[in-house]
């Protein structure tokens, strides 16, 4: 449900500074000097060498906070290793990073390891003019460069984003220190990450698969024909029965030979 901007900064007014303090995760803001709530903090996965585009979360969460005409949207860029920081405005590009004016969105053009750890904050200026009361709307990524990773016994390895295809990282730029992940896709399947199904994978599954399906349909006959019980005779049928004279009946039915009689000589 969408907050106006006098019950947003109600909200805000609760909570305390965030001077070093951690307001979400145990987490310290970038920028301590300021009061500001954090709303959102994910990662976010970007393949090695490739670009992306993160949204800021606030708009679809507040939309009346940015059509206020004094709300401003920034982003904030605080890099891993020596902890540098930027802060980008509406318009402005650093580097491989650059604002969109219209929906607010951070576009990152070819992400390199380096980039692995960088921490992206959408800032939402949501005050009046009064500089001491300054509130503000933060979401927060992680950013993540995928690079296939180095286990294969994880159900689902969040460093390799192929579906269906080997994870690859290679050189692709001749004479620049820069690296891409690509995906060699299994037959059947397409797509930048293997992720799109094409022909009849299913046809080609069953073919490769008849020649084991037959010996096993084979075998599993095999046991069912030695296991089958066979129809039993009793014993009692084969006997001659109690009060039957044998040699009337063969005397009436002279083709019926007995083979217990012996012959007899001329």
């Amino acid at each position: 449900m969408a907050l106006n901007v006098g019950g947003l900064l109600a909200l805000l007014a609760a909570f305390p500074l965030a001077t070093g303090l951690a307001v979400a995760r145990n987490v310290v803001l970038t920028h301590e000097d300021q009061r500001a709530l954090l709303i959102s903090d994910e990662n976010f996965y970007v393949p090695v060498g490739h670009s992306a585009v993160v949204p800021c979360p606030i708009r679809e969460k507040f939309p009346t906070v940015l059509s206020n005409a004094e709300a401003k949207l920034y982003w904030y860029l605080a890099f891993p290793g020596d902890m540098s920081a930027k802060w980008i405005d509406g318009g402005s590009t650093y580097t491989r990073f650059v604002q969109n004016t219209t929906t607010g969105s951070l576009a990152m053009r070819n992400l390199q390891p380096v980039h692995d750890g960088l921490r992206a904050e959408c800032w939402v200026h949501v005050s009046k003019d009064d500089k001491r009361d300054d509130r503000y709307l933060v979401a927060r990524y992680t950013i993540v460069v995928q690079n296939c990773g180095e286990r294969d016994d994880l159900f689902r390895n969040y460093l390799n984003p192929c579906a269906y295809g080997k994870c690859e990282v290679v050189k692709p730029w001749e004479g620049i220190n820069a690296t891409q992940l690509v995906c060699r896709c299994l037959p059947y399947y397409t797509g930048r990450f293997c992720n799109v199904m094409v022909g009849r994978p299913w046809t080609g599954l069953l073919i490769s698969y008849a020649y084991n399906v037959v010996w096993v349909l084979l075998f599993v006959g095999f046991l069912l024909y030695h296991n089958i019980p066979k129809k039993r005779v009793a014993l009692e049928t084969l006997m001659r029965k109690p009060g039957v004279d044998v040699d009337k009946v063969l005397q009436a039915d002279p083709e019926r030979k007995n083979p217990h009689t012996p012959p007899q000589t001329p």
